[in-house]
């Protein structure tokens, strides 16, 4: 997901895919959280990990149901 699009677009496509008590998996770059407002995503960051490549690896869920 690093250079395929920023987070809102990449909700918006895969939404339908995850599962309502699912979540995404993502690998963004350093400069991640100047793409979105997860408040206005409806996600929660749970957790980010720093990647060797200088990226980043993102777990989110949502916080309402859809």
């Amino acid at each position: 997901a690093k250079a395929v699009a920023e987070l809102p677009d990449l909700i918006r496509w895969t939404n339908r895919l995850v599962k309502p008590s699912g979540n995404w998996i993502l690998w963004k770059g350093t400069d991640w959280k100047k793409e979105a407002d997860f408040a206005s995503l409806s996600l929660r960051l749970i957790i980010e990990r720093p990647l060797t490549t200088g990226g980043r690896l993102l777990l989110l869920e949502r916080t309402e149901s859809e």
